[in-house]
């Protein structure tokens, strides 16, 4: 209540003096001192100037440093294997770190940056509107086959199914660090959400679905799965996953996010064998890095029959 606009309802004769909660064009609803709730006609409202919960600082949808070097890499043009090619090129060919060392740094500073967000109330996804899956068959196949309540197992990990096209940072009425209003950030989204068990101990992990017809590989897979898990690692996001999911996330720990970056590639016998062995290679080293915020990072060779998935995990040879 702290944050909502003080007001002065008007009834006939009388001024009661009251907090706004939900204001429109007719009608506005106010709190009063002993918590009583009641609608009333907004031409009776007296609202004085102040704050919302709206304009919370912490509402301001923050913009890390791992998606401003994903977003250029989005308009990478050529073959999967020329995008490969420069992928890998803005990863090593500059002064400074390179390859894993740049990930690495550019990872943490995207958690800190992160951190600064609050939202724990709000969805993270318009229940209000439809969510496509995936232009490509394998994908919606795969979501389909996942919402079901099938599993996957690969060893001793099993992962199970929570949600999919989740926004991390969806916010209603705020605005991004660039002044633009926070819809703008609701294109694209997580493939997956998914309950990642292994030795008891349950994590949310962030699930990447590549399917072979897919005009990009492996690594371009990493890249947009640590970016959108550093939007997730956070207490105040954890403690939002728990709030909207809290069957599954009940247990997790908000104040020591650990979360699995799971990349799960459709069978591809085509698949560029350099752009994957790169991928496994700075997954990796990122894993044993980034240990106190990545349990694992996991790349899963995928293939769906008479609605079952098979996974296998892959390792380098």
């Amino acid at each position: 209540m702290a944050n909502f606009r003080r007001g002065t309802y008007i009834d006939g004769q009388s001024e009661i003096e009251c907090r706004v909660k939900k204001s429109g064009k007719k009608t506005t609803r106010i709190v009063f001192g002993d918590g009583t709730e009641k609608l009333v006609p907004t031409s009776s409202m007296k609202v004085e100037a102040g704050v919302t919960n709206n304009d919370a600082p912490e509402r301001l949808v923050p913009t890390v440093p791992l998606e401003l070097f994903y977003r250029p890499l989005r308009k990478l043009t050529g073959t999967k294997k020329e995008k490969c090619q420069s992928l890998l090129n803005s990863l090593n060919e500059r002064h400074g770190p390179k390859g894993s060392d740049f990930l690495v740094e550019l990872f943490r500073r995207s958690v800190q940056h992160a951190e600064r967000y609050s939202n724990v109330g709000e969805r993270f996804y318009d229940n209000r509107k439809g969510r496509v899956a995936s232009k490509y068959p394998f994908a919606k196949s795969l979501v389909k086959t996942l919402r079901s309540g099938t599993s996957i197992q690969a060893g001793s990990l099993a992962l199970g199914f929570v949600d999919y096209e989740i926004f991390p940072f969806r916010t209603t009425k705020s605005c991004c660090e660039t002044g633009k209003p926070a819809t703008s950030i609701g294109s694209g989204g997580m493939d997956l959400l998914l309950a990642s068990t292994m030795n008891g101990v349950i994590v949310p992990a962030m699930g990447e679905i590549k399917a072979a017809t897919e005009t990009v590989g492996p690594t371009f897979a990493l890249i947009q799965s640590l970016m959108y898990t550093s939007q997730l690692l956070t207490c105040n996001q954890f403690r939002r996953l728990k709030k909207h999911y809290s069957d599954p996330f009940a247990a997790i720990d908000e104040q020591r996010p650990k979360m699995d970056v799971i990349v799960l590639l459709e069978v591809d016998r085509k698949l560029d064998q350099e752009d994957l062995k790169y991928a496994l290679s700075l997954a990796a080293d990122m894993q044993e890095r980034l240990s106190d915020y990545l349990r694992q990072v996991v790349f899963m060779s995928c293939s769906i029959r008479d609605h079952a998935v098979k996974c296998d995990v892959v390792t380098i040879d």
